[in-house]
């Protein structure tokens, strides 16, 4: 048999012996031979039409489309129509909604169609999710009954992560909806009839910790005499001005106040993030599946200046219980190389120094935590001016907390005592010949007016140990249709 030919069989017909459906030789179908009236044409079985029909039929559907049994060019045209929603729609098809007042909404692009594949017992069922326009997405009903449900911080949804899935709506022969869940794998904690079999997760985004005050304030540096005056609009984070999510309009933020100086003005302007209240969703923090970390996404936020995720929060846990968590106990005591083992357990990197500074842009500069003493765990402090330590893209704790390891490292020709030595803590894998040093950044919970996004100690070697030392992570962003 040739793919879906038949095969033939012979049968007795008035003690007659007809091969049937009378493929030829390579197992397809033939006209005969007129000539010849013992070598009839083939006949084409009912049940190679249906075959070749539920094929079809399956094929326009798994592009979209639903088949019928009288349009001509159905088949192109759900190809044709598939192609396009391809090549329009965007990779971030989901992101913050703008203009939900309350902050606890996404958007939709329209044109997104995700397949939902669900195993029955009789094979897997496709359904299909589809936006014909944007769709605004309250999720307000679903935060509050996904953490009533969690089994963790029940009825907390402050410094949490959240998903979104695409579920079957059991009240429909083929339709989808969306539920919010605190669980990462599948929804089983929203409804025991929600499996790994039956769904399929679209979306994932973090709250705030902690109300980032309605009088919010950050700085940026401008070029010298850069005209700027109060009242005047500056964008912090370069946003298309044809952004079609909202995010331009988000960034250009309202200037407060100039303070000129000879290599650049200081300008401070109303944080983005101001007004904000804990269990709020952070705007950059919206992934999809489409656009989301290499890592997991928990507790990361963008960053379009660099183009990269970042923690929201510093290091808690190590090797692959390497976390960026609300609340967790920050990793110290630890050298420059395992803070970057424990990044690369989880798909990250330590930040390279002018990530560091667009990431922390927008934090408590000049000034430490309140208390000028170790935290201890992560996220929603405040400052000595009792101003919170948050970025204009939502990091917590970069400047004044934790001095932070980034990526580079140098060479200074210089020994601490001798020639070799052991920068990992143990030396199992190799040693320094002279000194490699780490850049630190931020600076340090007692430092105060040291302390900033552009703070840098160059001094300390990778293998440097020290209470005042952590670490926050990366990852480069993954696209697709």
């Amino acid at each position: 048999m040739a793919d879906m030919y038949p095969d033939n069989q012979e049968l007795t017909m008035n003690g007659e012996t007809v091969v049937y459906p009378g493929v030829d030789e390579s197992g397809k179908f033939t006209d005969g031979d007129f000539n010849n009236p013992l070598k009839p044409p083939s006949f084409i079985p009912a049940k190679t039409i249906n075959l070749l029909l539920d094929n079809m039929g399956g094929f326009i559907k798994r592009l979209g489309a639903k088949p019928n049994n009288h349009e001509e060019n159905q088949l192109a045209a759900a190809f044709e129509q598939y192609v396009k929603d391809l090549r329009e729609v965007k990779s971030r098809f989901v992101t913050f909604d703008f203009t939900d007042e309350n902050h606890r909404s996404v958007k939709i692009a329209a044109g997104v169609r995700v397949r939902l594949d669900i195993a029955t017992a009789n094979g897997t069922e496709t359904r299909w999710f589809e936006t014909h326009e944007t769709v605004h997405l309250n999720l307000d009903a679903g935060i509050q009954e996904a953490v009533a449900r969690a089994t963790t911080r029940t009825n907390h949804d402050e410094g949490r992560n959240f998903y979104g899935y695409i579920v079957p709506d059991f009240d429909t022969d083929d339709g989808v909806k969306i539920v919010v869940s605190c669980n990462s794998t599948y929804p089983n904690d929203i409804s025991e009839q929600y499996t790994a079999a039956n769904t399929r997760k679209l979306f994932s985004f973090h709250t705030l910790c902690a109300n980032a005050g309605s009088n919010l304030q950050g700085k940026i540096a401008e070029a010298p005499s850069c005209g700027l005056q109060v009242g005047d609009k500056v964008l912090v984070k370069q946003y298309s001005s044809e952004d079609e999510d909202g995010f331009y309009d988000f960034y250009n933020v309202t200037v407060m106040g100039v303070k000129t100086g000879s290599k650049y003005d200081v300008v401070t302007v109303k944080h983005p993030l101001a007004g904000f209240l804990s269990g709020q969703i952070l705007p950059e923090s919206v992934f999809c599946i489409g656009f989301q970390p290499n890592s997991s996404p928990e507790g990361m936020v963008y960053d379009v200046d660099t183009d990269i995720a970042v923690d929201v929060y510093l290091q808690s846990g190590k090797g692959r219980n390497t976390a960026s968590e609300f609340g967790g106990a920050v990793t110290n005591y630890r050298e420059h190389q395992n803070h970057q083992d424990d990044m690369r357990h989880v798909r990250k990197r330590l930040l390279r120094d002018h990530e560091f500074s667009s990431i922390a842009a927008g934090s408590n500069e000049t000034t430490n935590i309140k208390g000028s003493s170790n935290p201890v765990t992560t996220g929603g402090h405040i400052d000595t001016d009792e101003r919170r330590m948050i970025s204009f893209i939502g990091c917590e704790d970069c400047c004044g907390v934790f001095w932070q390891w980034l990526e580079e490292t140098s060479a200074d020709g210089d020994s601490d005592g001798s020639d070799w030595e052991i920068y990992d803590g143990q030396g199992d894998f190799g040693q320094n010949y002279y000194t490699v040093r780490a850049l630190l950044a931020g600076a340090l919970w007692d430092h105060s007016r040291l302390s900033g996004s552009r703070a840098r100690d160059g001094f300390h070697a990778r293998s440097t140990v020290n209470a005042t030392f952590g670490g926050r992570g990366a990852s480069h962003i993954k696209r697709a249709s």
